[in-house]
């Protein structure tokens, strides 16, 4: 399959969906609050009623005593998304932020942008006292402007309210209650109410609010103690406001983040917010809920040991440009124990020269190549992009030379100056590559590990005594390797950038499995295993149809296994609902694709999708699993 940018990050606090469209700030200004009085003055231009100037009552410290059936306001608070998820405490020029106020019951309403609107709402701020227009209840964030404020849900006992700091402007900003306004059994207030906690507006620094470690991108498995290599750690770290955000893999990016682990600093790269879980790897920070809090994603290195925490340098800046104080070391510490002691021996092998040699009589030179498959677009079910591997050890494992090695040359040539056979059982090794034993010929094409060839088009291995090798598997993949049954020669090629846009994923083809991990980043253990299920229809497929059909999962679900999850899907979707990758059109309307998704969650536990429980949430397709993986 391709995997496409075909998915934005889906928000699941607060109860709207939408994206916010910050609009001009436009407020109604008074010097006084003369419908707090019993007889308020009232001012008459043209057809339009406005208020006159009067005396502001003074501002109780608090909110009033309770009594019974007394309305009161119970809390406020300021947020720095319009969702009331991200707490804040400063906000600078130019940004939006809104207050949220409680009531201790639903209070009396009405829709207006002058002194009739109800309840009263105030901000005291650098324009001075000045009165919120009530809007009506909305879908989002993008239907009421600066200076408005309107009921959280349809009761309205809860009111969320909009302010945009205008440019150049400094100081504290508090929220204040009129007395008059009322409950809906027409209860006053029983004072004027001014809220104690101030907010700060103005050139301050941003600062780093709080940082957490998870097990899984949905945030909802915390990390503390120890780690062990393999571990996926997910940081979240919170700024006061939102900061300068540069997209990049080098030095650039902003904000500058670091895990500290040992005495080693290694730098974030800072990617975009589209991205979902498998399309960002480790070492990636993404940004959520505008650019107040990132996330990013590292997994534990087997060379990794000592401590492990957040470093935020002192290049980071909020997004007008205003630096930290000074960088910020996270004191919450995870551990991770150092390696066991490894044996370093590496035994010395001494190249056989090219020239120069005299082989016994009866014995001749045996040569051939070792390639690895290289990724050329529109390139399926055609292995013969390759390049050679150097340095590769090429050891007899049989027979009378048991034993003999010689390292392949720049060319990926390697040769035995004196063989007498025409064949060699020979083993092919190299750090960062799948060992791979096979047996090689002087006039027929390479034999595999199960006494076959290869009958893929283009396969080097067609010409005698050439060796078609892989990278090594991650470890997260093996045992899928031996639960399933897949070509006898399924190599695997990672790190590769992929040849277009489109190519943003994994790749299966012609007993290949690439997995692109430069343009477009992911979550490589779950990727490799959703193309090793590809590697498993395609065998099933040739197994009903023949061998010659090379198209893996055109027409999969014609065969029983096919047939066998399509039911299951529809199942599932009738009996529990859409599973998470359900959403997503390319794998909802692709039965192949559905299919081997699913097995990548089966097998891998910490999956793209947050290690969900795939018993749970798919039991009907986690039973096909089971059936038919056996």
């Amino acid at each position: 399959m391709k995997r496409k940018h075909w998915i934005q990050e889906v928000l699941t606090q607060g109860p709207y969906f939408l994206a916010l469209c910050v609009t001009g700030l436009f407020v109604t200004s008074i010097t006084g609050c003369g419908e707090e009085m019993d007889d308020p003055l009232r001012v008459r231009e043209g057809a339009t009623e406005t208020l006159g100037t009067l005396k502001v009552p003074d501002m109780a410290p608090g909110a009033p005593q309770v009594t019974t059936g007394t309305p009161t306001v119970t809390s406020v608070g300021y947020y720095a998304d319009w969702r009331l998820t991200q707490p804040t405490g400063a906000a600078a020029p130019g940004t939006t932020f809104w207050i949220k106020v409680v009531f201790s019951e639903p209070m009396q309403m009405h829709v207006a942008d002058n002194n009739t609107a109800r309840p009263i709402l105030y901000y005291k701020g650098a324009e001075g006292l000045v009165r919120f227009r009530i809007a009506k209840h909305g879908a989002g964030g993008e239907d009421f402007v600066s200076g408005d404020a309107k009921p959280w849900k349809e009761d309205t006992d809860i009111y969320i309210c909009k302010y945009t700091v205008p440019d150049n402007v400094e100081g504290e900003f508090t929220i204040a209650v009129g007395r008059l306004n009322t409950d809906k059994d027409g209860n006053n207030l029983t004072a004027f109410y001014t809220h104690q906690e101030k907010l700060q507006i103005g050139q301050s620094p941003p600062f780093v609010t709080s940082v957490e470690y998870y097990r899984d991108w949905r945030l909802t498995k915390p990390v503390t103690g120890t780690v062990q290599p393999g571990t996926l750690v997910f940081t979240k770290i919170v700024f006061s406001e939102e900061m300068e955000h540069v997209i990049s893999d080098s030095a650039g990016a902003r904000p500058e983040l670091y895990y500290r682990i040992g005495d080693r600093d290694i730098r974030h790269n800072i990617v975009p917010f589209h991205l979902w879980q498998q399309h960002y790897v480790s070492g990636d920070t993404k940004p959520v809920n505008g650019h107040t809090t990132y996330i990013g994603k590292y997994r534990i290195e087997k060379s990794d040991y000592g401590s492990f925490t957040l470093v935020v340098g002192e290049n980071s800046a909020d997004k007008h440009g205003i630096p930290l104080d000074e960088a910020y070391v996270h004191q919450e510490v995870l551990h991770i124990p150092a390696p066991e002691p490894i044996d370093s021996t590496v035994p010395t092998v001494t190249p056989v020269p090219e020239t120069g040699m005299n082989p016994v009589p009866g014995e001749r030179p045996f040569s051939g190549f070792v390639y690895i498959p290289r990724y050329v677009y529109y390139s399926l079910h055609d292995r013969s992009n390759v390049t050679p591997v150097e340095g590769a050890i090429i050891t007899v494992v049989s027979g009378q030379q048991s034993g003999t090695r010689v390292i392949t040359t720049s060319t990926g040539q390697y040769t035995f100056p004196s063989v007498a056979g025409n064949e060699l059982h020979i083993r092919v090794e190299k750090g960062g590559f799948e060992p791979k034993e096979v047996t090689v010929h002087r006039t027929q094409p390479t034999t595999l590990s199960d006494g076959t060839v290869s009958r893929y088009g283009g396969d080097p291995q067609n010409t005698p005594g050439n060796i078609l090798i892989g990278h090594r598997w991650p470890d997260e993949v093996r045992h899928i390797l031996r639960q399933v049954t897949v070509a006898p020669d399924l190599l695997y090629v990672g790190g590769l950038a992929p040849p277009t846009e489109r190519d943003t994923g994994g790749v299966y083809e012609s007993g290949l499995v690439f997995v692109f991990s430069n343009v477009v980043r992911h979550d490589v253990p779950h990727v490799a295993a959703h193309e090793i299920a590809h590697a498993h229809q395609h065998y099933r497929y040739a197994h009903e149809f023949g061998r010659d059909a090379l198209q893996h999962g055109t027409k999969w679900g014609n065969s029983p296994q096919g047939k066998a999850f399509a039911d299951a899907k529809r199942k599932d979707l009738a009996e529990v609902g859409e599973v998470p990758y359900d959403v997503i059109p390319h794998f909802l309307n692709s039965l192949a694709e559905n299919a081997a998704e699913t097995l990548a969650c089966y097998w891998i536990s910490n999956n793209a999708w947050g290690g969900i429980n795939l018993e749970v949430v798919a039991p009907n397709r986690f039973r096909w699993a089971q059936q038919w993986l056996r």
